[in-house]
């Protein structure tokens, strides 16, 4: 196992992200979706096969865990940091 950031990373847990917003995306098959993370509205450009409206989730891999947060693995970069993002446990469905 592997330490990261003070929590042991065990494998990897595939998960249901809670969204706050979605939009058609740029292009045909992708969705514009927003979602809340320990530090703030994140926006990311996300395959629409990655997004279930009926349940407003997006499929993610939990990577780690710390506190009330997971570190959660998402689909694509968000559009201001990179693919991995601190979400309170509260909006990761596993």
């Amino acid at each position: 196992m592997l330490k990261l950031n003070g929590s042991v990373r065990k494998e990897a847990k595939q998960a249901r992200v809670k969204y706050e917003d979605i939009t058609d995306g740029p292009f045909p098959g992708e969705v514009i979706v927003t979602f809340s993370s320990s530090k703030g509205k994140l926006t990311a450009i996300f395959p629409s096969s990655s997004v279930d409206k009926a349940t407003g989730t997006i499929t993610a891999y939990v990577i780690g865990e710390q506190g009330n947060s997971y570190l959660v693995d998402l689909p694509t970069y968000t559009l201001t940091s990179g693919s991995k993002a601190w979400l309170s446990k509260d909006l990761v469905l596993l």
